[in-house]
């Protein structure tokens, strides 16, 4: 586009270089607002769930524990749990599996504390005990 008054002097020009400033902040600003309301709280966010330690959680007082159908050790562990264990009677069918349907203290509310069941793994056998509950009780 030229200008009517003078044809020399060209608009497009004027306007691609206010654009590519305009986009240029665009760009900057972008990046510092994902930087700071992404990227950060995400990684503070997963330092603060993977370090936090709770003192509620549900401990189990056994020191050894030997496979119900080997009889051989099992090594002690956890299972990390988030939305939650759904436990169904043997009659019964399996129906809506939602979190509401957990296990008490196997639902994972609290970002900062994701709960841990601890139990005892036989490899050999395939068989998996743990014990659940709220810490409290």
């Amino acid at each position: 586009m030229y200008l009517r008054e003078d044809p020399k002097i060209c608009r497009v020009a004027a306007y691609l270089g206010n654009t590519k400033l305009i986009s240029k902040y665009l760009v900057i600003y972008g990046a510092i607002v994902w930087l700071l309301f992404v990227l950060v709280p995400g990684i503070i966010g997963s330092l603060l769930i993977t370090n936090t330690r709770s003192e509620k959680d549900i401990k189990l007082e056994i020191g050894e524990m030997k496979c119900p159908e080997c009889f051989m050790l099992m090594e002690e562990g956890y299972i990390p749990v988030t939305s939650g264990i759904n436990w169904r009677g043997k009659e019964k069918s399996v129906g809506m599996v939602t979190v509401f349907s957990g296990l008490p203290g196997t639902v994972w509310w609290n970002p900062f504390n994701r709960p841990k069941l601890p139990g005892f793994h036989c490899s050999k056998c395939k068989v998996v005990l743990f014990k659940y509950g709220r810490p409290f009780s």
